[in-house]
């Protein structure tokens, strides 16, 4: 638990967890890695056929810890820390002389590179020399790819290859090549020297993939950019089956499913979110209620967060809360790692339970909906939290704010990311009235649903 005035996206740890699936990951979407971990991944590799296609393992040269300079004994305070804004994970010694720091993460602006860096910092003169122990076992050796040591380039190392076994018969075998600097067992501050020392990078590049859109976005994006829409994109759209029982008022999973069978996890209620698929309050609700009761405890973690949502629909936030709850027991400290199941197995970093997560608390306490007239909201808070800020919604050129408390809606354009913007207003249900909302002026209202939209002349 983060102490009051504690930054609460930065997760402390003194200690390590025992279990190495829990270490925190550091990635930008395109490479990373689990810290201290032997492995790196780049989006869209894979090795193996068939039932066997997985993520190939690349050899990762950030597999490096700092230690403390021999000597330093038990006055050393050491710190883990994975700052989920910057996307960093620290660790630092802090002794009564100096203090070191090692970060590693993933870069923003360049997805080809990860970077880890040391810093040692001088807090007291006439101390000496210091000098920190950086343990690499770094190993360019992959079980998934045919790798070659290449000729050194500019101080760095070289390595390229292929993957060892297309995922399709006949398939191309993806290349890689990756080019990181050697980490030096040691680094030392000179007595007298005050400057950080320099940064000791790694990076990996090869193809990327095109991380399919549903068919019905895919038409009306189209039709919004004047592009036309294949007729088969809507036949095929409309083909789809959606099972309905209209004696009992709910959508079965399947055509003979019998009230009570256990199911795996969300999916029924997926038609109320994200789909949106057209359902009246009653349905909503009967869908909810028929698959909270038999959706497997043994389920993967972003069932109960979806759900939540479902209920936040309906304003009813106490059920909202509970199925809130269950979710969080997917995490695991101290670096708020998701697990696929509550009971720690499966997959770690579980980006569907951290996603399904957010999206309860974006779209769920603030009811966002996206639609063709505009972002609709109805905001909604369970018991014990008294009130939510989203900064920085993109919508239509314009940079939002939103946030309401006791009773209280506040919205304001903070910033025209596009010159050609067009004017906002909000328009507030059931009475109808129009609010606008130009750049850098803070509109309240008392709580109640509404649209964000262009304004009307």
């Amino acid at each position: 638990m983060e102490g009051a005035g504690e930054d609460p996206t930065i997760f402390r740890a003194h200690s390590l967890p025992s279990d190495p699936r829990l270490l925190a990951t550091v990635t930008n979407s395109y490479l990373g890695t689990r810290v201290y971990g032997t492995a790196l991944h780049v989006s869209g590799v894979y090795n193996g056929a068939g039932g066997d296609t997985h993520r190939a393992v690349l050899p990762s040269p950030l597999n490096m810890r700092l230690e403390a300079p021999i000597g330093a004994g038990e006055q050393l305070v050491s710190t883990f820390a994975l700052d989920t804004n910057s996307g960093s994970f620290l660790h630092t010694l802090e002794g009564p002389t100096f203090w070191a720091s090692h970060r590693i993460y993933a870069h923003r602006t360049l997805p080809h590179v990860l970077a880890s860096s040391v810093s040692i910092a001088r807090r007291a003169t006439g101390c000496g020399a210091v000098t920190v122990l950086l343990r690499s076992t770094f190993s360019p050796e992959s079980p998934d790819l045919a790798l070659r040591l290449g000729p050194c380039h500019q101080g760095a190392r070289y390595l390229y290859g292929h993957t060892l076994t297309p995922e399709q018969p006949g398939g191309p075998q993806q290349e890689l090549h990756m080019l990181w600097t050697p980490v030096p067992p040691a680094l030392t501050l000179e007595d007298g020297e005050q400057a950080p020392l320099p940064r000791v990078p790694a990076g990996a590049a090869t193809c990327s993939l095109h991380a399919r859109p549903s068919l019905r976005f895919a038409a009306a994006l189209a039709m919004d950019l004047g592009r036309p829409v294949p007729d088969r994109w809507l036949q095929v759209a409309e083909g789809i089956k959606v099972p309905f029982d209209a004696e009992r008022g709910f959508h079965p999973e399947f055509d003979g499913y019998e009230l009570g069978e256990e199911v795996k996890q969300a999916d029924v209620v997926l038609l109320g979110y994200p789909v949106p698929f057209p359902l009246s309050p009653r349905i909503r609700r009967n869908n909810l209620e028929v698959y909270e009761a038999v959706t497997s405890p043994r389920g993967p973690a972003m069932t109960w967060s979806m759900f939540a949502v479902g209920w936040l629909e309906l304003r009813d936030a106490t059920r909202a809360q509970a199925l809130l709850h269950r979710s969080l027991a997917n995490v695991s400290e101290p670096f708020k790692v998701w697990t696929e199941n509550a009971d720690g197995s499966g997959a770690v970093n579980f980006l569907t339970g951290m996603g399904g997560f957010l999206q309860a608390a974006l779209f769920g306490f603030t009811g966002f909906r996206i639609t063709r007239a505009g972002l609709t909201f109805d905001p909604v808070c369970p018991e014990g939290v008294s009130g939510v800020s989203v900064w920085g919604v993109s919508y239509l050129g314009n940079k939002l704010d939103f946030s309401w408390a006791e009773g209280s809606v506040t919205l304001e354009v903070s910033a025209q990311a596009d010159p050609g913007a067009p004017p906002l207003e909000a328009e507030l249900w059931p009475s109808r009235a129009r609010l606008p909302l130009p750049p850098g002026h803070r509109v309240s209202f008392p709580s109640s649903a509404g649209r964000i939209q262009r304004a009307v002349a």
